[in-house]
């Protein structure tokens, strides 16, 4: 009889051992299904086998290699698969991100069974800067940044006043006098073009709308309103006239006797001592009037359209703003003149220490931003960052799918059901196959961001 070498003996008792071990794991594992979540997720994603499924669409959507595809229900997040394999066409098979109407995906044992009429939905990061502000700066931490500013600018705001209020205010007034003297300067270089567009306005909008707006609108309004005044004063006016007193004035000026020019001093007496008073007495009236004409005039309704008709044609008249960006251009954006004085007085010894001592008075409320933002070397990088960082320089989170399916309730019925008809239509669709198409607008990737990476440097630090 023939007995087994001890090598061999020692193997099938250790093949045995792991055995039973895994035997004893499994029963465990069974036993706390019922009782751990995470437990059972891993016990699906592992018991259960995973497949190919081919992704087609109508229309060329932007696919990576490893794009993951997810399953939404409710407020519950999970993967369910990736993309596998993308089809290119011969010759581009290197390729591993691009426009397709064909891939391949890898569904997880996790996902659901497939139901016809089950299809994906291709989705996109917002790629503009806005997205990254958005980001980068949540409600919250804008609130966070602003009380941290506020509170510098608290401590801070008598001693940073009086260092720079000297400089801006010889700044502004060196800068406003430049300006209005290159302006002037730029008036008359464009005379000839000022002129030409001032006649032509005259013709086309004084002549044929302005003219008629004030004699037909406007005027009827001065008329209406500031008559019953004008009678009013005038009436009391007159009630204080002495004929008399005018009259031999009058005679005397015209007879050759040497004293001349009692008329005009009569009048003169008259304006300021009977005129003049009556004129303040009603001065709360002539405000009154002039307020009610200005509400009536404002709202107008052919006022408000001529006048809003007017500065619409005269804003996109391509003459007239290639006047204002010339004589922009001239007075501010190339004026040596204007810059060389900015730059003089901020780069003189005054600003330099100003500027100096500003930095140590703010340095740590402009690290403790920088912190907030981005994270600091004694905590980690901040998850707003860290989503920025993947998907900016990494390049990650850009595009994702999610499914759609009966068996979760999350498809639209509408949309499966044109899915369906189109399958019975064509021989070739079957359940092998999930059509692609693309979510118009741009959202969030639906997982969390990675965890904050805690900082390498400090790390090291703690361990020296």
């Amino acid at each position: 009889m023939a007995y087994p070498k001890k090598s061999e003996t020692k193997t099938i008792v250790g093949a045995l051992i792991w055995i039973a071990a895994i035997a004893a794991l499994l029963l465990l594992v069974r036993s706390r299904l019922d009782d751990n979540a995470i437990l059972k997720r891993l016990s699906g994603y592992f018991g259960k086998q995973k497949r190919s499924i081919e992704l087609v669409s109508h229309q060329y959507e932007m696919l990576g290699f490893g794009d993951p595809i997810f399953l939404i229900d409710g407020e519950t997040t999970t993967r369910v698969g990736n993309v596998s394999f993308i089809d290119f066409g011969e010759g581009y098979e290197e390729y591993r991100i691009g426009d397709t109407k064909k891939a391949t995906a890898t569904l997880y044992g996790n996902a659901p069974v497939l139901t016809p009429g089950d299809y994906l939905k291709v989705h996109k990061t917002d790629q503009s800067v806005e997205w990254v502000v958005r980001t980068m700066m949540p409600p919250e931490m804008r609130e966070q940044i602003g009380k941290l500013i506020t509170d510098a600018w608290k401590v801070n705001q008598d001693e940073l006043v009086a260092m720079f209020q000297p400089l801006i205010e010889e700044s502004i007034a060196d800068a406003g006098k430049i300006i209005q003297e290159d302006f002037k300067n730029a008036i008359e270089n464009h005379r000839e073009q000022i002129d030409k567009l001032s006649q032509r306005y005259q013709d086309e909008l004084l002549k044929q709308r302005i003219v008629p707006l004030v004699r037909d609108e406007i005027w009827p309004i001065v008329q209406e309103e500031s008559r019953p005044l004008a009678e009013t004063i005038g009436q009391e006016i007159w009630q204080e006239v002495s004929v008399w007193r005018f009259g031999w004035r009058y005679i005397y000026d015209r007879s050759p006797l040497p004293e001349k020019k009692l008329t005009e001093k009569e009048f003169n007496r008259f304006v300021e001592s009977k005129a003049v008073p009556i004129l303040e007495n009603h001065l709360e009236d002539f405000i009154d009037v002039q307020k009610e004409m200005l509400s009536r005039i404002s709202n107008n309704e052919k006022v408000k359209e001529t006048f809003s008709e007017s500065i619409h044609e005269v804003s996109r008249d391509p003459e007239f703003r290639e006047l204002v960006a010339s004589i922009v251009q001239e007075v501010l954006v190339d004026n040596q003149r204007l810059k060389q004085t900015l730059r003089s007085k901020w780069q003189s010894p005054e600003a330099k220490r100003a500027m100096a001592r500003a930095n140590r008075r703010l340095d740590p409320t402009v690290t403790e931003i920088g912190a907030t933002l981005f994270g600091s070397t004694k905590t980690a990088i901040t998850p707003q960052f860290a989503r920025v960082l993947r998907s900016k320089v990494l390049h990650k989170d850009e595009r994702w799918l999610t499914l759609h399916t009966k068996a979760i309730g999350n498809r639209d019925e509408e949309l499966a059901n044109r899915i369906i008809a189109s399958n019975e239509a064509h021989s070739d669709s079957h359940l092998d196959q999930l059509p692609m198409f693309t979510e118009l607008e741009s959202s969030e990737y639906p997982m969390p961001a990675a965890p904050p990476i805690e900082n390498v440097l400090h790390k090291r630090a703690d361990q020296e």
